[in-house]
């Protein structure tokens, strides 16, 4: 009798899996017909969204991943400037070819002999593309370093940033633009310390009329000079402007000016470095100095000797850590660190891959095209059919997904969406983990896309990518994303 009952389960079981895929392959074939078909909604509740089409270019697409049915389509083809959405694609690339647990390395060298506590030559530092290489990694750097019996080295700190071998400069992002002080336009090189960055600490004085005290953050280095014409005054707001010049390669100058009310908090305004191996080196010999360890040498930039001996491998932060800054802070810096990595030191080939995962491997349209992955390229063009794709095929990847969803920003919560959907988009506060997408110039855009957790639905991925278009009404960034967050809501509350 057992036996019977057992074998009647287990055809039952196989009965029931059959009409699962059975369901599931007719649900694919609906997507896809619906996908290649329906162009514009044709269902009457959601008439509210599809009349945003008539005042900019948008696209538009839902997908339900229990069944991957699609829910919703508004223009889901239509290839438009996806903003920083492009990141979802870069992530997903990172971390289905390394893993969410691989560790970028920087690795240590010297030359010369290490007896009595003192290396006698030079001091190797070999960057391997560690994107969140910073303050505190230098300071537990330098701590092992003197743990490990390191008093002195007799030589010079000599940066080897050879793993990457293309421009460390992306031409595609701003063609015919000049590269400015902006920390998101930093140099992206193998060895980096705080993205290429520099920290301006700006405190107002006690009374107006003082001057505000401004250093660097952590410390002051030798090469870089302020220069501070920055006020303190009893009301009002902060205006303070933070310039670079690099033009002397032996002395950077640093240009503090405005104003800051004496009740205000300190503040830091970060900007990218320009000779930035030289400011590393710099700063690496200020941190070892304050954890015991004197260099007597200066700076140089070499690759490594075949000689050197290893002397220390200092491991950076998981990879699903790396990719939680790229979304949900939107760290241009780290998207470009990325496509270098997966195009093996080289942007140009990291871009190429990411279109091949485009047009291979998700077979989306030509008009679909990366020509980098941080999304500050404005030709960059992408679908909310794309953006769906890739986060669909992602869900159902378990060696990664996980650390995928939790490195979207959440609604209302965190991130890029920590002042969004806390208003007139209640409804999605926290249940909407998303990347978000925005632009000024030359036109306005406002993208966001990612997961949605419904109570009926389950879990849906879906893209909304909104363009200004002057022949059909002037939009900003704002309003842009004020009626996306009504679109949402209304798609939400309707389905």
């Amino acid at each position: 009798m057992f036996l019977n009952i057992s074998k009647k389960l287990a055809v039952l079981s196989i009965l029931i899996l059959i009409g699962s895929a059975n369901s599931l392959s007719t649900s694919l074939m609906a997507r896809n017909s619906a996908t290649v078909d329906t162009q514009q909604s044709s269902i009457k509740k959601f008439t509210q969204i599809d009349k945003l089409a008539k005042t900019m270019d948008i696209s538009f697409q839902a997908v339900r991943l229990s069944d991957m049915q699609t829910l919703y389509n508004l223009n889901p083809r239509m290839a438009l400037t996806p903003a920083s959405t492009v990141k979802i694609i870069t992530a997903i690339k990172a971390l289905d070819q390394y893993g969410p647990t691989y560790r970028f390395k920087t690795e240590i060298y010297y030359d010369g002999t290490f007896t009595n506590k003192q290396i006698s030559g030079n001091i190797y530092f070999k960057g391997g593309g560690d994107p969140l290489f910073t303050s505190e990694s230098l300071w537990q750097l330098a701590a092992d370093l003197k743990n490990r019996g390191i008093d002195q080295i007799n030589g010079n700190i000599v940066i080897d940033s050879s793993m990457f071998t293309d421009s460390e400069f992306d031409s595609s992002r701003s063609p015919n633009k000049k590269i400015i002080n902006r920390a998101y336009d930093a140099p992206v090189s193998a060895f980096a310390i705080n993205f290429n960055t520099l920290a301006v600490s700006v405190t107002p004085g006690s009374k107006s009329g003082e001057v505000p005290t401004v250093s660097l953050d952590p410390y002051s280095v030798d090469g870089i000079a302020i220069s501070n014409t920055s006020k303190t005054t009893s009301k009002g707001k902060k205006k303070i402007a933070v310039t670079a010049n690099y033009k002397d390669p032996e002395q950077a100058t640093i240009y503090v000016s405005g104003n800051i009310p004496a009740h205000h908090d300190q503040t830091k305004i970060y900007r990218a470095t320009r000779n930035h191996h030289k400011i590393n080196a710099m700063l690496i010999k200020e941190f070892f100095s304050r954890a015991g360890v004197k260099v007597i040498g200066g700076f140089k930039q070499n690759k490594i000797p075949s000689g050197a001996v290893l002397l220390h491998t200092h491991k950076g932060k998981a990879l699903e850590r790396v990719v939680h800054g790229l979304n949900k802070y939107s760290n241009n810096y780290i998207a470009d660190v990325l496509t270098k990595h997966i195009g093996s030191g080289q942007l140009a080939r990291g871009v190429q891959v990411l279109n091949q995962y485009l047009h291979t491997e998700l077979k989306l349209p030509q008009s679909n095209i990366i020509y980098n992955g941080s999304g500050l390229d404005i030709r960059n063009r992408l679908s909310a059919e794309a953006l769906v794709q890739a986060l669909s095929k992602a869900s159902q990847n378990y060696r990664y997904f996980p650390e995928l969803l939790s490195s979207l920003a959440i609604a209302g919560v965190d991130g890029s969406l920590e002042k969004r959907f806390n208003k007139k988009g209640r409804e999605l506060y926290s249940v909407v983990r998303a990347k978000t997408g925005t632009l000024n110039n030359p036109k306005a855009v406002a993208a966001v896309s990612g997961y949605m957790h419904h109570p009926k639905q389950g879990l849906i991925a879906f893209a909304v990518i909104c363009n200004a278009n002057a022949k059909k009404a002037s939009r900003n960034v704002y309003d842009l994303r004020v009626r996306q967050e009504e679109a949402l809501k209304h798609f939400y509350d309707h389905i």
